[in-house]
């Protein structure tokens, strides 16, 4: 059962941060209040975090400036706004690196590794993430450490490279010991099941996945087990156990609308019309025409051209080749308009 976030701590929280003077504790106390809201209301999210922005400028709080520069721009990666969240993680680093805060450096080089792994630039992620690695190592930050393996073990996986990966959550899995029950803990089970998916190791994946589920169902929501569900539900898709892919895909669905996740979202509407029946199109394209404009609300470029190749597959597998075309015509279209942007932003560098 998934757990409210924080529903009965945030009215105090706020309570507390209207009684507080204007000092460096009230911007920490914006930044708490912004995490809470992270998943319960974006809008809320934003607007604290801003606040604490404000407040920090204002006190010339250097270390509360990169925290909720940093804050804004992870709300950003969230929603799928890549060049707004970069934007103001590179500020936030800026200002850390100002200050030699080593620990601020680090998370923000994370973040921003993240982000661009989003964007498919996964040895600009990986570049980062070393960089990271090799901060809190430095400092014997074991937390620190344990998360950028998995970050690692992600671009691995999704540059090509599943042997790496696996090793890197290996390595994040073992310094984690006794503290499995927890959200690294469920992260890692989440990347180790989703790398013997990729392998063809159903069994070993649903294994993964589902103690991470059963830790997750023990925890505050997070969107991670969304993630799982979407992961549990591709396993069985594979399997050719469609019902049990739905009912997974269908969870990840309602997690995702509740918790206003608009990229899990999609990926659970396509993941559904791809087990429609061969002969229900109207269903599956119900699915993906909510996809398309889900996706194009948030304006995630490579998500988008995904939808539209499943859509393409639709119509063609119906036999509309017409409007099987014109979804291959928006599809490389925006191909285009991606290498245009690419070119001009070359030339202005």
């Amino acid at each position: 059962m998934i757990q409210a976030y924080g529903q009965h701590e945030l009215p105090d929280m706020v309570a507390r941060l209207n009684a507080m003077p204007e000092d460096t504790a009230k911007v920490i106390q914006y930044g708490l209040i912004s995490s809470e809201y992270r998943y319960k209301n974006p809008d809320s999210a934003f607007h604290y975090a801003r606040a604490g922005f404000d407040l920090a400028v204002k006190l010339k709080f250097k270390d509360g400036i990169g925290r909720t520069l940093r804050q804004i721009g992870s709300l950003y990666d969230m929603h799928g706004d890549i060049d707004s969240a970069i934007k103001y993680l590179q500020e936030a680093l800026y200002v850390f690196r100002s200050i030699h805060n080593t620990s601020g450096v680090a998370q923000t080089l994370n973040s921003l590794g993240a982000t661009e792994g989003q964007r498919g630039n996964y040895d600009l992620a990986t570049r980062y993430f070393l960089k990271a690695l090799t901060l809190y190592k430095r400092d014997k930050n074991r937390k620190g450490t344990i998360d950028t393996y998995m970050k690692l073990g992600l671009a691995s996986n999704l540059s090509g490279n599943s042997d790496r990966a696996i090793s890197y959550n290996n390595q994040a899995y073992a310094m984690l010991g006794k503290d499995t029950v927890s959200s690294t803990g469920m992260n890692v089970l989440n990347n180790m099941g989703t790398l013997y998916g990729k392998k063809h190791d159903y069994k070993t994946a649903l294994g993964y996945l589902e103690r991470g589920v059963n830790i997750g169902n023990q925890l505050p929501y997070s969107s991670i087990q969304t993630a799982m569900r979407t992961n549990i539900g591709n396993v069985y898709s594979k399997l050719g156990d469609k019902e049990r892919a739905r009912i997974n895909y269908v969870q990840s669905l309602k997690e995702a609308t509740q918790y206003q996740l608009p990229v899990e979202k999609t990926h659970a509407l396509v993941n559904l019309a791809s087990i429609c029946d061969s002969t229900d199109y109207t269903t599956a394209l119900g699915y993906l025409e909510e996809a398309l404009a889900t996706v194009k609300a948030i304006k995630h470029d490579e998500l988008l051209g995904s939808v539209y190749h499943s859509i393409s597959q639709v119509y063609a597998e119906a036999g509309r080749y017409k409007d099987a075309y014109q979804s291959v015509i928006s599809y490389h279209a925006l191909i285009d308009t991606q290498l245009a942007v690419d070119r001009s932003k070359q030339i202005a560098e």
